[in-house]
C-alpha cells in the first residue's frame, strides 16, 4: 500500500515550537494503517493496545484532531479542483511548506503521527534530501527501527530518524546497530541522564523538566547532529499530567 503525506508549514506544538510537521496518510484509516504491527495501535485497528496499557498518543490524542482538520482541507481542494476542470495543485507538500515555513524553523518534523518507515524509499530519500539540502534538520522517530537491518531503506532510516523503543534494554540493541535510540519513560525520572542496562547514557529530554525549551532550539534528537545519543521522554499521556507540573515545579524552585 501507498501511503500519501499531509505537510503544514507552521505548527503550534509547544514542544516542538513552529516547524514544518508532516502527518502521513491523506485518511485516518490510511494513517492507522501505516501503522499496523505497533504495539501503541488499539487492538480494534489492528495493534496490541487496550484499555489499561500504554497506548499511542498522536492516534488517540490532539494529533489526530489536527490531522482530522487537515484532511478536510486536502480533500476541499481536490474536489474543488475537480469541480472546476482544474489540475490538482497540492498545497500541502513539502516544498509548499517549506516556502512559507516561519524564519525562525530550522528542523522539520515527519512526523507528528503516522509511520513513516512505511513511505517507500524514494519518498523517504527525496524529503530528506530536500530538507536537509533546504539547510533545516530532520526530527523523526520510528518504531519499526528493527525490520529494515542493513538495506539502503535501513540505513538511510538509520541516519536520519531515532528508533522508538519500549524499554532501556531496547535502548541498547538500537545503539548496538548503530542507531539513535528513544523511549517513554514515566515522570519522576530524574533529570539529567540515567545509564541503560548496558551502561550507555540516555538523556532525559530537555522540554520536561523545561517547558520553554523547544525541539527546534535543541536538536538532540537530530542522528546527524547528535550521532550515537539516547533520550528519554516522559509519558504524555492524559494520566500523567498531574505528575509532569509538580515536577516541572519542584525544578524550577529548586
Amino acid at each position: 500500500m501507498r501511503f500519501g503525506t499531509l505537510w503544514t508549514p507552521r505548527s503550534t506544538n509547544r514542544k516542538t515550537g513552529d516547524i514544518p510537521t508532516c502527518f502521513i496518510g491523506r485518511t485516518r484509516k490510511e494513517s492507522l494503517k501505516s501503522c499496523l504491527g505497533c504495539p501503541l495501535l488499539h487492538v480494534k485497528d489492528g495493534g496490541e493496545a487496550e484499555s489499561g496499557k500504554p497506548m499511542c498518543n498522536a492516534q488517540y490524542g490532539t494529533q489526530s484532531f489536527g490531522h482530522k482538520a487537515h484532511i478536510r482541507k486536502y480533500a476541499a481542494q481536490v474536489e474543488e479542483a475537480e469541480a472546476a476542470g482544474e489540475e490538482i495543485v497540492d498545497i500541502m507538500s513539502l516544498e509548499r511548506a517549506l516556502e512559507a515555513r516561519a524564519y525562525s524553523a530550522k528542523y522539520v518534523r515527519l512526523a507528528a503521527l503516522g509511520e513513516p518507515s512505511k513511505l517507500s524509499y524514494r519518498v523517504l530519500k527525496e524529503i530528506i534530501d530536500t530538507t536537509r539540502g533546504s539547510g533545516l534538520g530532520f526530527l523523526g522517530y520510528t518504531h519499526f527501527w528493527a525490520d529494515y537491518g542493513d538495506t539502503r531503506k535501513g540505513r538511510l532510516l538509520r541516519q536520519n530518524f531515532m528508533a522508538s523503543c519500549n524499554s532501556l534494554d531496547e535502548i541498547d540493541e538500537a545503539l548496538s546497530q548503530g542507531w539513535n535510540a528513544t523511549a517513554i519513560v514515566e515522570p519522576g525520572h530524574p533529570g539529567g541522564f540515567q545509564r541503560t542496562p548496558e551502561g550507555s547514557p540516555a538523556i532525559l529530554c530537555p522540554h520536561a523538566l523545561d517547558d520553554r525549551v523547544q525541539c527546534n532550539q535543541c536538536g538532540l534528537c537530530d542522528p546527524q547532529k547528535n550521532p550515537g545519543t539516547a533520550i528519554l521522554f516522559w509519558d504524555m499521556g492524559s494520566t500523567a499530567q498531574g505528575k509532569r507540573r509538580k515536577l516541572r515545579e519542584q525544578q524550577q524552585v529548586a
